[in-house]
């Protein structure tokens, strides 16, 4: 990956990317010509394989700026995420432990929230953190945001102290802790 690329990161499993999202990523790559795409190869290699045939007519010119990286270990993927300068959130059926990593480094995630709650972790992060900016309405907003971020670097970095200074507030958070432990509780013989 080139050094002065910006590197949008839509690390979520190959098969959470919806077809939906690639006329989006091509608009992303098209309005920055620095950007890069940047998704992980998947336990099934052929996953990457039609992904990549999927993506070929809709980006165009604009392909060879989109990269599957090889799967790694855990710690390995932490260390390149970090790389990241926009992380992508997948439309439909977001991430789970990938949205927390991605906060825990301080890394803007970019989100269009489904209508279930498969697609809804991101914003509920956003709201329980109190930042406002990532959360698009349609998918125009989503390569908005996302090019934005990529762009201006002076709104980047203000997402990102942001993120750093609040996101305690997912991760320290104890009432869903609590509420569990009282379920079980009342459940238990």
């Amino acid at each position: 990956l080139a050094e002065d690329a910006t590197l949008y990161f839509c690390p979520q499993s190959l098969f959470k990317i919806h077809p939906d999202m690639d006329p989006a990523l091509a608009e992303i790559l098209r309005r920055d010509p620095a950007g890069r795409i940047v998704v992980f190869d998947g336990p099934d290699p052929n996953w990457a394989k039609l992904l990549l045939q999927r993506w070929r007519p809709v980006m165009g010119e604009d392909f060879e700026r989109a990269h599957v990286l090889p799967r790694t270990t855990p710690d390995d993927f932490l260390g390149i995420l970090a790389l990241a300068d926009v992380v992508l959130d997948s439309w439909h059926f977001g991430g789970g432990n990938t949205s927390y990593q991605s906060f825990a480094m301080g890394l803007p995630v970019v989100t269009f929230p489904g209508r279930y709650i498969r697609g809804r972790g991101v914003i509920a992060h956003y709201h329980h953190m109190k930042i406002e900016g990532c959360v698009a309405e349609n998918a125009e907003q989503y390569v908005d945001i996302a090019v934005r971020l990529g762009t201006d670097r002076a709104w980047r970095d203000e997402i990102v102290r942001q993120i750093v200074e609040r996101s305690d507030a997912i991760f320290e958070d104890e009432v869903a802790v609590a509420a569990l432990a009282e379920f079980l509780q009342g459940v238990a013989p």
